[in-house]
């Protein structure tokens, strides 16, 4: 869970520095394109313990939500 606070964090400080609509285009992709940070994440929810998949799975949600808007 770590990992994601960290990773949502971060964007929010990256969004800070944008001045241009490409810069905003290229650090949505960074997080949520194909091979993105976040996208990444998801990917990990099969590493992930049965009991703690579901909470992991909610808190990648809010974070790719919270990102998208």
């Amino acid at each position: 869970m770590e990992e994601l606070n960290r990773v949502l964090e971060q964007f929010k400080q990256e969004l800070i520095s944008i001045s241009n609509i490409k810069e905003l285009d290229d650090v949505r992709v960074s997080y949520l394109g194909k091979k993105g940070k976040v996208t990444e994440l998801m990917g990990k929810i099969r590493e992930i313990p049965n009991e703690q998949k579901r909470e992991y799975g909610q808190k990648i949600n809010q974070v790719k939500t919270e990102i998208e808007s």
